[in-house]
């Protein structure tokens, strides 16, 4: 199997739980006609793929190896590609308007199609909880989804599969968020502060002062001043150099 579930990769805080959320992993191959994988959306590779492809859909694993993540998107037909995209893009849009955001436990959850090895449309459904975010120009996400064929199997047993299914998901994201407690404070400061508050902060990380910041943004004095002390309260910082040190830290500001 495709696997990078080690510490370089995954980063974890908690090396502990390193252990225990491979093996949760793992046991999401053990639904009958469902595989599973692990990736970031921005990336052309997959941290994770599951054997299971092989018996849902037929497709070697080693087929994937090379290629990845664009591999991957050409099992999806052409008149599906763009309505699964799109309909993820909406979903990840309201998770982001969440005042919870990435500590979401939402399911993303669309009925779609993949081609099997013999080239065969087979209807499937596609499940998949967001893990982790990188607040970078265009935010990266951090996915684990699973695919079921549901082809040939009644809707109750579809749906039974599916509630479970979502119930290991929620799991194991919970579980990642525990291993990574200092990175997920840093995402929720992140997500606190507005767009206003980071160009202020980012000018404060230079060193420009109150009045300075004020003529570059052409915004009052005191203006800025309330940006300042909502800064020193979001970041729970105690005085301008303790303000400057954490904008540095938990804004990736330099």
């Amino acid at each position: 199997m495709i696997q990078k579930l080690t510490n370089e990769y995954l980063n974890f805080e908690k090396q502990e739980l390193l252990e225990p959320f491979v093996e949760k992993l793992l046991a999401l191959d053990n639904f009958a006609g469902s595989f599973s994988c692990l990736t970031w959306l921005s990336q052309n590779e997959f941290l994770y793929l599951s054997r299971g492809i092989e018996s849902a859909l037929g497709h070697p694993l080693e087929n994937f190896e090379r290629y990845g993540l664009v591999r991957f998107q050409h099992l999806i037909p052409d008149n599906q590609i763009q309505r699964i995209y799109s309909g993820l893009d909406k979903q990840l849009a309201e998770m982001e308007k969440s005042d919870e955001s990435i500590f979401s436990n939402m399911i993303f959850s669309m009925d779609g199609a993949m081609l099997d090895v013999n080239k065969k449309v087979r209807k499937v459904l596609f499940q998949a909880s967001i893990m982790d975010v990188r607040y970078t120009e265009i935010p990266s996400y951090l996915m684990i989804g699973t695919w079921t064929v549901t082809e040939g199997r009644a809707d109750i047993e579809v749906a039974e599969h599916s509630k479970a299914l979502q119930r290991k998901l929620r799991d194991i994201k919970q579980l990642y968020i525990q291993a990574k407690p200092n990175h997920f404070k840093v995402l929720k400061i992140q997500k606190q502060i507005s767009a206003r508050e980071k160009e202020v902060a980012c000018l404060i990380a230079e060193g420009l002062s109150t009045k300075a910041i004020s003529d570059r943004l052409n915004i009052s004095f005191n203006t800025v001043e309330t940006h300042r002390k909502n800064l020193l309260a979001k970041l729970e910082a105690k005085n301008s150099a303790e303000l400057i040190y954490k904008v540095g830290k938990y804004m990736n500001i330099n």
